[in-house]
Protein backbone atom coordinates (compact mmCIF):
# COMPACT_ATOMS: atom_id res chain seq x y z
CA UNK A 1 0.00 0.00 0.00
CA UNK A 2 1.20 3.49 -0.77
CA UNK A 3 0.19 6.78 0.84
CA UNK A 4 -0.06 9.90 -1.32
CA UNK A 5 -0.08 13.45 0.02
CA UNK A 6 -1.01 16.16 -2.46
CA UNK A 7 -0.49 19.92 -2.18
CA UNK A 8 -3.26 21.79 -4.04
CA UNK A 9 -4.23 25.43 -4.44
CA UNK A 10 -7.67 26.22 -3.05
CA UNK A 11 -10.21 28.56 -4.65
CA UNK A 12 -9.20 31.40 -2.28
CA UNK A 13 -5.58 31.34 -3.50
CA UNK A 14 -4.25 29.58 -0.41
CA UNK A 15 -3.00 25.99 -0.36
CA UNK A 16 -4.12 22.75 1.27
CA UNK A 17 -2.57 19.39 2.10
CA UNK A 18 -4.63 16.34 1.08
CA UNK A 19 -4.30 12.65 1.78
CA UNK A 20 -6.01 11.01 -1.16
CA UNK A 21 -9.20 13.15 -1.42
CA UNK A 22 -9.35 14.19 2.26
CA UNK A 23 -8.31 17.76 3.11
CA UNK A 24 -6.03 17.57 6.15
CA UNK A 25 -4.68 21.13 6.48
CA UNK A 26 -6.05 24.23 4.76
CA UNK A 27 -5.40 27.95 4.29
CA UNK A 28 -1.61 27.76 4.08
CA UNK A 29 0.94 29.58 1.99
CA UNK A 30 2.52 27.40 -0.70
CA UNK A 31 5.76 27.14 1.31
CA UNK A 32 3.95 26.13 4.51
CA UNK A 33 1.84 23.55 2.66
CA UNK A 34 4.95 21.98 1.12
CA UNK A 35 6.72 21.93 4.50
CA UNK A 36 3.72 20.41 6.29
CA UNK A 37 3.13 17.84 3.54
CA UNK A 38 6.72 16.65 3.67
CA UNK A 39 6.66 16.49 7.49
CA UNK A 40 3.46 14.42 7.43
CA UNK A 41 5.00 12.09 4.86
CA UNK A 42 8.14 11.55 6.97
CA UNK A 43 6.01 10.90 10.05
CA UNK A 44 3.73 8.37 8.34
CA UNK A 45 6.69 6.64 6.67
CA UNK A 46 8.58 6.48 9.96
CA UNK A 47 5.60 5.03 11.83
CA UNK A 48 4.34 2.56 9.25
CA UNK A 49 7.28 1.85 6.96
CA UNK A 50 4.90 2.25 4.01
CA UNK A 51 5.87 4.02 0.81
CA UNK A 52 4.79 7.67 0.91
CA UNK A 53 4.74 10.24 -1.89
CA UNK A 54 4.25 14.03 -1.76
CA UNK A 55 3.22 15.87 -4.94
CA UNK A 56 2.37 19.46 -5.81
CA UNK A 57 -0.60 19.61 -8.17
CA UNK A 58 -1.14 22.50 -10.54
CA UNK A 59 -3.74 22.82 -13.29
CA UNK A 60 -1.04 21.88 -15.79
CA UNK A 61 1.06 19.21 -14.11
CA UNK A 62 1.99 17.32 -10.99
CA UNK A 63 5.44 17.84 -9.46
CA UNK A 64 7.00 15.18 -7.26
CA UNK A 65 8.27 16.80 -4.05
CA UNK A 66 9.24 13.77 -1.97
CA UNK A 67 9.18 9.99 -2.09
CA UNK A 68 9.84 7.75 0.88
CA UNK A 69 10.16 4.15 -0.29
CA UNK A 70 9.60 0.95 1.61
CA UNK A 71 12.85 -0.36 3.00
CA UNK A 72 14.43 -3.19 1.04
CA UNK A 73 13.86 -6.62 2.58
CA UNK A 74 16.77 -7.87 4.63
CA UNK A 75 18.54 -10.91 3.22
CA UNK A 76 19.61 -13.58 5.65
CA UNK A 77 23.12 -14.82 5.06
CA UNK A 78 23.78 -18.41 5.89
CA UNK A 79 27.27 -19.53 6.79
CA UNK A 80 28.55 -22.23 4.45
Amino acid sequence: MSVIFTIKEESNGLWGVYRDCELLIKQLTAAAAIKDGRELARLIHGQSGEAVTVALETPYSSILLARYAKPAPMLKLVAA
